[in-house]
């Protein structure tokens, strides 16, 4: 069951409309591009701010414009398509790496309380005594 609201078995959307979207979406990242230069160049304060603001403005009206375009279908297809590569690949095996597992490796590792500097063992003795503050 998809939790977006979305059919799992909805068919690849076509047309100009994801075309277009398809075409448009890169082109939101370029307002960042063109920011690196500008704070980059030895601009005014004031000058550096108003330039970021408005290519962060641009950016943002490009994104809901793409996303308009796309529609809710191919805005899908788009986010399952870029997540599918983004995301890691799932490992199978009897070991995750989890913080479950990583709990457990360290339960079972032999460091305790003891191998902490002797430092850390005063600042932590005062911060829970209250004597720092």
């Amino acid at each position: 069951m998809a939790t977006d609201g979305t059919p799992t078995d909805a068919a690849l959307p076509t047309g100009w409309r994801l075309r277009l979207g398809l075409l448009l979406f890169p082109l939101t990242l370029i307002p960042y591009g063109l920011l690196v230069p500008v704070v980059a160049y030895g601009l005014p304060v004031a000058t550096v701010a108003s330039l970021v603001g408005a290519g962060v403005i641009l950016q943002k009206v490009l994104f809901v414009g793409t996303v308009a375009v796309l529609g809710k279908p191919g805005f899908a297809f788009l986010r399952r398509w870029l997540f599918s590569r983004i995301a890691p690949q799932t490992r199978s095996g009897p070991r995750g790496t989890g913080s479950a597992s990583l709990c457990s490796a360290c339960r079972s590792s032999k460091a305790s309380s003891n191998a902490m500097p002797a430092r850390s063992r005063r600042i932590s003795s005062r911060i829970g005594s209250g004597s720092m503050l």
